[in-house]
């Protein structure tokens, strides 16, 4: 009995698919990712299936790895910076890799994990910039407003009290020097 993998299209009889140790690593490493993804990353595994051929278990197994590290850090790397990649990001990429690849917008068999991966970043760095604009918005609000003493117009009795207080200071001083700097005579 043979059986045919649905995503990298390799077909065997099922004891190979037992013997076959970079495969079982393969499906461990499946097996390991949190649920919804394990299904997913196999069916974009397939896309990198060369047309008319098989994807080899080796290949599978190293592409598997690449994933499973990023996916266990929770980040990526890409144009030399890391991005912040988690789960609910590694789930939207992936479905949008695997509807491109369904409408057939996308050319395949894949190479490498860049376009996923750009996915990811545009994504982080769209959720940044978002984020940065919200704060300086709160900058800008804060910046325009004024204390709430200078937004209440003062009265007319809150100048003249000023105007009391600084006449006293004055003639207070005024006193001082023409008692020659004696402060008991000027209190």
């Amino acid at each position: 009995m043979k059986l045919r993998c649905p995503h990298c299209g390799h077909a065997a009889g099922i004891i190979e698919f037992a013997n076959e140790e970079a495969a079982r690593q393969a499906v461990y490493l499946a097996a390991d990712l949190p649920k919804p993804l394990g299904k997913l990353v196999m069916r974009y595994i397939g896309l990198f299936r060369p047309a008319e051929r098989h994807l080899r278990w080796d290949r599978v197994l190293k592409l598997m790895q690449e994933l499973k590290t990023d996916i266990d850090a929770g980040r990526i790397e890409r144009h030399s910076r890391i991005w912040p990649a988690p789960e609910a990001a590694w789930v939207m990429a992936l479905n949008a890799m695997l509807e491109k690849a369904d409408n057939g917008t996308l050319t395949l068999p894949l190479k490498s994990h860049g376009y996923l991966y750009e996915i990811i970043s545009s994504e982080q760095n769209s959720i940044e910039t978002r984020e940065e604009q919200k704060q300086e918005e709160k900058r800008q609000q804060a910046q325009h407003r004024t204390p709430k003493e200078v937004e209440q117009p003062r009265t007319t009795d809150d100048l003249n009290a000023g105007e009391m207080a600084l006449k006293s200071a004055f003639e207070t001083l005024r006193v001082r020097r023409r008692n020659g700097g004696n402060n008991e005579q000027a209190d």
